[in-house]
């Protein structure tokens, strides 16, 4: 009785992550909000190769780019919270990866903005100095 009772609340925890899971990508259709869907790794992948391929050329423009994508990386990191809920380690490891290219993405933008400072110092400079 006690295992068939623990696979009845796994099911039950599992169908309330998928249904939270639901109720959020519901939530984000009706916002029009054009943020890539963390459950889609093409549309986490696209935003990846896009972001990569445009260079930050100030450090607004790569800070700016930056807080998008942790907001991309926030998504993904709630859904991996639903994976690890649910016990389910290959959505975590999925997770993790996107994770890891979402931050690298920042990382190059510091990066770029940080060379193009370098190599062009009187792109920082205001006409006072």
């Amino acid at each position: 009785a006690g295992r068939l009772e623990e696979e009845e609340r796994e099911a039950r925890r599992k169908a309330e992550g998928e249904f939270k899971a639901a109720a959020d990508d519901w939530s984000k259709h009706l916002a029009c909000d054009p943020i890539p869907d963390a459950a889609s790794e093409a549309e986490i992948n696209t935003y990846v190769s896009v972001t990569q391929m445009e260079t930050a050329t100030t450090l607004d423009g790569a800070l700016s780019d930056i807080a998008y994508t942790e907001r991309v990386a926030s998504d993904m990191a709630a859904r991996m919270a639903a994976f690890e809920a649910v016990g389910d380690s290959a959505g975590v490891a999925r997770c993790e990866l996107l994770l890891r290219e979402l931050r690298g993405t920042s990382a190059l933008k510091l990066d770029q903005a940080a060379l193009h400072l370098l190599l062009h110092p009187e792109d920082a400079m205001t006409p006072d100095d």
